[in-house]
Order: structure tokens, then sequence, then C-alpha cells
């Protein structure tokens, strides 16, 4: 069972290296917009189309000076933290 727990955690630090590499080459024009899903206090999450990949993503886009006003840097990160680490088709 540990055994098992240690391969899925290797896997992730793979999926990991491999995001970072490639997170250097991503931009907004990286994708095209096909809608908003929805909108929030501090901006919209939208349904976009990798263009390269040819794969459909969420992408959420925030307003940093509506975060940083409402004082609400560290939830943001948090938030930011707990989706890196899942992983859901």
């Amino acid at each position: 069972m540990g055994a098992k727990n240690q391969k899925s955690s290797n896997e992730n630090s793979i999926d990991k290296k491999n995001f970072f590499k490639r997170r250097e080459k991503v931009s907004k024009n990286s994708f095209e917009y096909l809608s908003i899903i929805g909108k929030g206090g501090f901006g919209k999450v939208w349904k976009v189309f990798e263009k390269s990949k040819k794969i459909q993503y969420a992408l959420k886009e925030m307003s940093k000076s509506k975060i940083l006003d409402k004082r609400s840097d560290r939830s943001v990160k948090y938030e930011r933290d707990l989706l890196s680490r899942i992983n859901h088709p």
C-alpha cells in the first residue's frame, strides 16, 4: 500500500515538472475564448480551447487589483495551490 502511494506521488511530481516547463510557453493567445462559464467577485471563468493541443479547459481570469483591495491574496493563493494539486478531466 505504501509503494502504491509512493508511485502516485512520483507520477504527480513528473506531471508538475512537465507543467512548469510548458507553462513558460503558454499565453492568452494560446487559447480561443469560447464562452463565459461564470462570474465572481474577482473576475470570470472562461471555457477556452487550447489551439496547439486541441483540448478544452476552464480558465479562471482574476483582477489582481480587486484581490488586493479586498485583502484576499492569501485565500486566492490557497485556492491556486489546491487547484494545482488536483487532476480531473
